[in-house]
């Protein structure tokens, strides 16, 4: 069950005041997809997790709401161009608001991880919500940001690359570009081993390049790291290396 709270935000954006709503405890019991979307039983705590300003637009992601960063003037300026008019036009859904925190997150210089995670809630939004075509634009925009990511010099300082990798890929397998998904799935296994954890991603990774599905059965994998679940993620990771060299000329 998912508990929400109702609150009040000063926004740092326009000084206007507004009531909005957030979870203050959630559960993980719902499907699970293979794009890494865990669900809830009862309500989805992820229409709550980002707060836009009815007056113009600013949208604070949960983690902010009650710790507000300040707001410089070149935002400000561009929320009221870019943003605001959409608020005063149209009715805005909860995948919309993420997709206001990715332009404002862009417009802080904030990392390309961050953003694109963004867009990844968006994604899972309009999936749970069956927009389809703002589903797809969602998965696009978020494999260009995780991409982007990848390209530092020392990625993954605030997560883990092979869980990025695989989210690449399984987005490009949901958008029906097999060939890109097969490019980035099969790098899994070796980021997972690089890393030491998440052995449970590789498994996942060679199931959604052979016969993917799109949720992840209950007991089907195990995502503690410990010591047997090692041993047994190393052998699976060890006999699917075998198997390519096998297939090597």
């Amino acid at each position: 069950m998912t508990s929400l709270t109702p609150f009040e935000i000063h926004c740092p954006c326009c000084a206007n005041s507004y009531h909005t709503i957030g979870w203050v405890s959630t559960n993980s019991l719902g499907p699970f997809s293979t794009d890494l979307h865990c669900r809830a039983s009862g309500d989805q705590p992820l229409p709550y997790e980002a707060h836009t300003c009815p007056s113009c637009g600013y949208t604070i992601p949960r983690g902010e709401e009650f710790d507000i960063p300040p707001v410089s003037d070149d935002v400000k300026i561009l929320v009221r161009h870019i943003i605001t008019p959409i608020v005063k036009e149209r009715h805005i859904q909860p995948w919309l608001k993420f997709e206001f925190a990715a332009w404002i997150a862009e417009w802080k210089e904030k990392n390309p991880y961050e953003i694109g995670f963004y867009y990844l809630k968006a994604a899972w939004c309009a999936g749970d919500c069956g927009k389809t075509d703002d589903e797809m634009y969602y998965r696009n925009q978020l494999i260009t940001y995780f991409e982007r990511e990848l390209e530092h010099p020392n990625p993954g300082d605030k997560y883990d690359q092979a869980v990025l990798i695989y989210l690449i890929g399984e987005n490009y397998r949901r958008l029906g570009k097999t060939e890109m998904a097969e490019a980035w799935l099969i790098k899994v296994p070796k980021a997972v081993r690089k890393e030491k954890k998440n052995y449970w991603l590789a498994k996942l990774a060679v199931q959604q390049r052979k016969d993917p599905k799109e949720f992840i059965e209950e007991g089907q994998f195990c995502y503690e790291d410990e010591p047997r679940t090692i041993v047994r993620w190393y052998n699976d990771l060890r006999q699917y290396y075998t198997m390519l060299l096998e297939k090597l000329p």
